[in-house]
């Protein structure tokens, strides 16, 4: 496989004829599988993919391109579609919130995780190292991202100004912020609570100790009871799932 992607209509097409007749998916050295052509991979009875090649996802756009009402249900569709093809939600959340003009390219961990076997040269880079995309330097504002330099690492702080963003469309214009402090933990924690695309409510939160220093960043998704969540930390790349008491605390109860 070698594309950057199409029509979703036709990419979900093929990917039904794919799964339906137990074919094999491969993305060679040097090929790039992308967007649409990403679910087509994902439906391989098997999965292979050389240690050079890019494999990405972002969200779905209309024909002109454009972030829109109908191509935010796309891609809810995209999500459902992927989760039903056993796509670990890790992927998917970083497909969810990734705009239509931008690309999150999986790291030799994400496709591992979704039984993909790695054959050629490993890189010299670590699995483990942050994704790459089109996401543009932190100091850059929205206006200028669709002229942003390509292969831009992503940042911490460009996943918490995108929470921003999307938090205050959905919030009348104003991020939903929170913030709370554990005086038995000698730490605060301060967050934007946004809805994914998947529906689902999230949250992007920082944990500072009394003197200010970072000691925890994470992003979570909540149950629709909001008891639940999964929580992907961002410096030590693991994800638990968390489950609150009655009295209101969370408890890690899974490691992934």
């Amino acid at each position: 496989m070698n594309s950057k992607g199409g029509n979703l209509l036709e990419s979900v097409r093929i990917a039904e004829i794919v799964q339906k007749g137990k074919i094999a998916t491969s993305v060679l050295s040097n090929s790039e599988c992308a967007s649409g052509c990403f679910i087509i991979f994902a439906a391989g009875h098997e999965k292979f993919a050389h240690y050079n090649a890019q494999i990405g996802v972002h969200g779905a756009s209309d024909r002109d391109g454009r972030e829109t009402t109908q191509s935010g249900a796309a891609t809810v569709g995209m999500a459902r579609i992927l989760k039903e093809l056993a796509v670990p939600a890790s992927i998917i959340g970083k497909m969810v919130v990734t705009p239509p003009d931008q690309m999150v390219w999986l790291t030799v961990d994400d496709l591992r995780s979704m039984e993909t076997q790695m054959f050629g040269k490993p890189n010299q880079l670590q699995s483990d190292q942050p994704s790459t995309s089109q996401l543009p330097p932190p100091n850059l504002n929205q206006d200028a991202q669709a002229n942003a330099p390509p292969n831009e690492t992503v940042t911490w702080k460009s996943l918490v100004e995108g929470a921003a963003r999307l938090s205050a469309s959905q919030h009348n214009g104003k991020p939903k912020n929170i913030r709370f402090c554990q005086p038995e933990l000698k730490s605060c924690t301060t967050g934007i609570i946004f809805f994914a695309k998947d529906g689902s409510e999230s949250i992007i939160k920082t944990t500072e100790d009394v003197n200010g220093k970072i000691i925890k960043r994470e992003m979570c998704s909540f149950n629709s009871h909001g008891d639940v969540r999964t929580c992907f930390d961002w410096d030590d790349k693991t994800t638990s799932r968390q489950m609150k008491n009655a009295k209101g605390e969370w408890w890690r109860v899974t490691d992934e």
